[in-house]
C-alpha cells in the first residue's frame, strides 16, 4: 500500500493443491514477494500466478516490473550471501533469501529459476500436484 504497488493473482483453476510442507513454501513465497516489493518502484505491479504445468506438477511464478536482475548476476543470485551489483543491492539484507528458497525447494525435490522473459524479475518454482487438500501426489 505504501508504495502503491498493484498486487495481482492469477490462478489457472480455482482448486489446485500441492504436496508440500506448508511452512517451507510459505517462507519461499514471503521471500519472493518481499524481494518483489523491495525492488519494484512506487506504482509498479507484482503478480503471483499458479498454473498446472502438467498433470503432476504445479508452477508458481512471482513476477514484478521492478529493476530486474542485472546482467552478470543471473548465475549467482541463488548463492548464499550474494547480494548483487549496484542497483540490485540496496544495502538491505545479506543475500540469503533466494538461497533459502532454493534449499527449501530442493528438499521438495524441485527447484527455482529466474525467467528471462520481460522487464523486471520473474521467479518460477515447481511443486508436486496433490489430488486434494492433504492428499497424495496426483498419479495421473
Amino acid at each position: 500500500e505504501e508504495k502503491g504497488i498493484d498486487m495481482r493473482t492469477e490462478f489457472e483453476q480455482e482448486d489446485l493443491y500441492a504436496l508440500a510442507a506448508r511452512d517451507g513454501i510459505e517462507q519461499v513465497l514471503i521471500n519472493l514477494l518481499d524481494n518483489a516489493i523491495r525492488f519494484t518502484p512506487s506504482g509498479g505491479q507484482i503478480t503471483l500466478s499458479i498454473r498446472e504445468r502438467d498433470r503432476k506438477t504445479l508452477a508458481v511464478t512471482v513476477r514484478d516490473n521492478g529493476i530486474g536482475v542485472l546482467p552478470g548476476d543471473e548465475e549467482k543470485i541463488f548463492d548464499r550471501f550474494y547480494t548483487g551489483k549496484q542497483a540490485h543491492s540496496s544495502g538491505e539484507g545479506i543475500g540469503l533469501g533466494l538461497a533459502i528458497c532454493k534449499t527449501i525447494l530442493q528438499r521438495h525435490g524441485h527447484g527455482i529459476r529466474l525467467l528471462q522473459d520481460g522487464p523486471g524479475a520473474a521467479f518460477e518454482f515447481t511443486l508436486d500436484r496433490a489430488d486434494k487438500p492433504g492428499g497424495k501426489a496426483n498419479a495421473d
